[in-house]
């Protein structure tokens, strides 16, 4: 889990930061949670031991998806005053940061939370012995059980969030009221708009 800093949809090394303290969710396809993790400073999460799904001929395999719940976006929650960045580009569940990331735009997150898309686990069952078919060398930050086999590992599911402004107005009399020459009465204003947010504004 990151913030999007410069809001391009995809995590930028040495510009983004991953967020700490985010509750996380695994669930599968029909909504039956899974398991949870909390990230940790780097933004970064893992879990473990995962059911294996169903096996189609020799290969075992099960769909999954990642779930921000929306009380990661309340006040005083680690997300918020963010919005999830949608990467323009197909989400791949096989590519690693920094080539895509999966975060979906499913309305207002303080409401409705976000999620990745599907993510396919799978493993191929046609030999003695059982090969994992997950992606090799995504586990950039060396998390879980390192005897662990890595084409058994998913780990490259990564969720940017983009800072959003946060703008207060105030408004100030600078002069008047000042009688016209028709009746009508003359005020002059200041209005002030402070971005107390994460994000820029403009």
């Amino acid at each position: 889990m990151f913030s999007d800093i410069n809001v391009n949809g995809r995590y930028d090394q040495g510009v983004d930061v991953g967020v700490p303290s985010v509750t996380v969710e695994v669930r599968k396809t029909d909504g039956t949670l899974v398991a949870t993790a909390i990230t940790d400073t780097d933004g970064r999460w893992i879990v473990e031991h995962v059911a294996p799904g169903t096996k189609l001929g020799s290969t075992w395999s099960i769909q999954y998806r990642v779930v921000v719940p929306a009380s990661n976006f309340a006040p005083g929650g680690p997300l918020e005053h963010t919005w999830p960045t949608v990467d323009p580009r197909p989400a791949d569940d096989d590519h690693n940061e920094p080539d895509d990331h999966q975060a979906r735009d499913l309305g207002d997150p303080a409401t409705f939370g976000s999620s990745s898309d599907l993510v396919t686990l799978s493993a191929d069952a046609s030999g003695p012995i059982i090969v994992g078919n997950e992606p090799l060398g995504d586990n950039v930050a060396r998390l879980g059980n390192p005897l662990m086999g890595d084409g058994f590992t998913q780990l490259t599911v990564d969720m940017g969030f983009q800072p959003l402004p946060v703008l207060d107005m105030t408004k100030s009399i600078i002069s008047g009221p000042t009688t016209q020459a028709d009746g009508s009465a003359r005020i002059q204003y200041r209005v002030r708009v402070t971005n107390t947010g994460p994000g820029a504004g403009t």
